[in-house]
């Protein structure tokens, strides 16, 4: 029983042992084999960081035009309406 238990052990370690963890470094990080294979996807993303972020300063524009011209508007069209 004792060498099937280390039999059983032995196949445990051996299949999890297929599977490693990432190991994450400094010397890692600063490799850049990760961008190269995957540069389709990071010009993507990088342009959609980009877009989202041009797409939020056109609606803050917007917005702030809208809350300037609201009160002119308002008042134009009550004037219009009493006339």
């Amino acid at each position: 029983m004792k060498d099937q238990a280390e039999n059983r052990a032995q196949k445990a370690g051996s299949s999890s042992s297929h599977f490693r963890f990432p190991q994450f470094s400094l010397s890692a990080s600063l490799n850049m084999s990760w961008i190269k294979r995957n540069l389709i996807f990071v010009i993507c993303g990088v342009a959609a960081v980009v877009l989202l972020g041009l797409a939020g300063w056109y609606l803050f524009a917007q917005w702030n035009l809208n809350n300037e011209t609201t009160p002119n508007w308002r008042q134009a069209t009550r004037t219009d309406a009493h006339q």
